[in-house]
């Protein structure tokens, strides 16, 4: 996969993944929050690529 593909497919995963700590939040539970636009492509990246090698 091409760097810009994958940029791609971490942040389309990274929306989703924020979307689900969003509504764990609104459901009472204590999490964090944070928001695409906080960060940089290659952070989202880097936390994609953390998540995804496992």
């Amino acid at each position: 996969m091409s760097n810009e593909n994958e940029i791609k497919v971490a942040k389309k995963w990274f929306v989703e993944l924020s979307n689900v700590m969003q509504n764990a939040c609104s459901l009472g539970y204590d999490l964090p929050l944070f928001s695409s636009g906080n960060l940089t492509d290659s952070q989202i990246l880097e936390i994609y690529r953390k998540e995804h090698d496992r």
